[in-house]
């Protein structure tokens, strides 16, 4: 699933000081561990990927939507989603709003993620935030 998570920058803690891109970079590295891989792509983005693939969560459970009757022999939805998931590195971007030299903005994005990547993505989210005085929204 694609969901964005705003995180705007209050007055900071002036001894943290402001949030920088190298600063969220390895809060990135720190929080994700060595199964992922964190990048810039321009000085306003971040690219968080990880070497293992999506999955789905209720890939085994039955599928009621549909007659049993012309399922058979077919797999179910959920069987069709890992297959989907399984197609795309999990991942993450991180893109900043960079005024007169400081970042107002902090955009955590995931496209078409799994759950799990999505959760991981949160949870970053939420500790960046914490750490520097930061607001989340998500939408």
């Amino acid at each position: 699933m694609g969901l964005d998570r705003f995180i705007t920058w209050k007055k900071p803690r002036p001894e943290w000081g402001e949030p920088t891109l190298e600063k969220l970079a390895q809060v990135a590295r720190d929080f994700l561990g060595p199964m992922w891989k964190v990048y810039s792509t321009h000085e306003t983005t971040l690219v968080c990927e990880c070497k293992d693939k999506g999955t789905f969560a209720l890939r085994s459970e039955r599928d009621d939507i549909v007659d049993e009757g012309k399922r058979k022999g077919k797999k179910t939805w959920g069987e069709l989603m890992h297959e989907d998931m399984q197609t795309r590195t999990r991942g993450f971007e991180i893109f900043f709003l960079v005024e007169n030299g400081k970042i107002k903005q902090t955009s955590v994005i995931t496209r078409r993620a799994d759950d799990f990547t999505g959760a991981l993505a949160d949870r970053y989210a939420a500790i960046i935030a914490l750490w520097w005085h930061g607001k989340v929204q998500s939408g």
